[in-house]
């Protein structure tokens, strides 16, 4: 049992998972690249996902408020 776990620990230790799949990877991430380029959001988009960010803030400050309001 001890032996077999050896060996089964040296057949592990030898092979090398970082240089099997770094080429696939890399290959991966440069197809990937070439293939999509970042469109430059819009101006309207960003407008809109900051009201949003700000709602939320608002809408969470109010709840923590009025839970202040209730119990405190």
């Amino acid at each position: 049992m001890i032996v077999r776990l050896q060996r089964i620990e040296t057949q592990v230790a030898n092979e090398s998972p970082i240089s099997r799949f770094a080429s696939t990877e890399s290959s991966m991430i440069a197809q990937h690249a070439a293939a999509h380029r970042p469109e430059q959001p819009k101006l309207v988009d960003r407008k809109l996902r900051n009201r949003l960010i700000l709602a939320n803030a608002v809408a969470w400050i109010a709840i923590l408020v009025a839970i202040r309001l209730v119990f405190f």
